[in-house]
């Protein structure tokens, strides 16, 4: 009985939309001169603040891509569809533009500089987008700017895109850190059309902007931190294509018709498989399986649902020494359901975000 309970529970739990949090402000600004001076004065603080940084990272590109070829200029459209130039620090060899006529770039691409892939990972390669929001192309927050050549293609595969084109794009977004690169277009989407919509919030950007500067400080911190320690000391490069997470508080519940539900705790998931515990032998068949998590943040609960097929890898005894249940641990290869539990998987179980 409280297994049937437990199903329908977990399976309600798993939201429709990305969730929004109560009080969330949004991009669109109900005193447009008066949210364009708080822009330009923070604009002006982080210029100052950055400009070091800045100046070393365009003398560390100019030595490779030459001083004019530094920063990178290229065409986006900003509010109503206007055009303007959009600038950043080279991070692509040149036949990159022939791979991204029409698209994005994809992950392991190939065409990123040595340098430039350290700095797309760290998001360093955005900061010359601050004259952008100096100049008044680019608010702080808000969406991400888009190509006119992939714009124009999403507004007519996705409804309510052009929504995005009533506010000015952003240095930062809420989408840009709170999903990951492989979101579905349709999620940032919804997203982003709903977030143009709202009235922007002045407190909760400040927080916002705040945490944002703060992990992506310690996320550059740590690739450039990781990347000194592999060349001061010789020690190996992380070979692993898909690298694997350890979520706390996490687990996953396999069904069949055959079985029942079963819970188990979840050790480690990358993109493709999930290492869980069972002290019960599965077979080697299909299963329903809702992977859950209990958030250290006020206690909520994030669920998401796939198919999977369990592999048995390692069985050892729990208690050494003694007579006891036996652990198995398998290796279920799981496939989401739909690109919206591929999000939910990516952020919450992943832990790919910046937030």
């Amino acid at each position: 009985m409280w297994r049937a309970m437990a199903s329908q529970r977990l399976i309600s739990d798993v939201p429709a939309r990305p969730p929004f949090r109560r009080g969330v402000g949004g991009y669109k600004p109900s005193c447009p001169k008066c949210y364009r001076a708080w822009n330009l004065v923070l604009a002006v603080v982080l210029i100052v603040a950055c400009l070091p940084l800045m100046a070393l990272i365009f003398a560390a590109v100019a030595i490779k891509a030459g001083p004019r070829n530094a920063v990178h200029c290229g065409i986006r459209y900003g509010i109503h569809r206007n055009t303007f130039r959009i600038y950043k620090f080279r991070t692509l060899l040149a036949a990159a533009a022939l791979a991204t006529q029409d698209g994005v770039l994809p992950e392991r691409n190939g065409f990123e500089t040595r340098l430039g892939r350290y700095l797309r990972r760290t998001r360093l390669d955005e900061l010359p987008q601050l004259f952008n929001v100096l100049r008044g192309d680019m608010n702080l927050l808000g969406p991400r700017p888009v190509r006119p050549e992939i714009a124009d293609r999403l507004c007519v595969e996705i409804p309510q895109y052009l929504l995005r084109f009533g506010v000015k794009p952003g240095l930062v977004g809420y989408s840009q850190l709170l999903m990951t690169h492989g979101t579905d277009k349709h999620i940032r989407a919804r997203f982003n059309s709903k977030l143009s919509q709202r009235p922007v919030d002045l407190v909760g950007e400040a927080i916002f902007l705040v945490r944002a500067a703060t992990a992506l400080t310690l996320g550059a911190v740590r690739v450039f931190g990781k990347r000194g320690m592999i060349m001061l000391h010789g020690l190996p490069r992380e070979r692993r294509q898909q690298p694997r997470s350890r979520p706390r508080n996490s687990f996953a519940w396999l069904y069949h018709r055959a079985h029942g539900w079963l819970m188990m705790p979840l050790v480690d998931i990358n993109d493709e498989a999930v290492a869980v515990l069972s002290n019960k032998l599965l077979e080697q068949m299909e299963y329903a399986v809702v992977l859950t998590r209990e958030l250290s943040i006020g206690g909520r609960r994030r669920s998401a649902r796939c198919i999977g097929v369990p592999r048995l890898r390692t069985c050892w005894q729990l208690a050494r020494g003694e007579k006891g249940p036996c652990a198995y641990r398998y290796i279920v290869s799981y496939e989401p359901r739909d690109s919206q539990q591929r999000y939910l998987i990516d952020r919450y179980f992943r832990c790919l975000t910046v937030l």
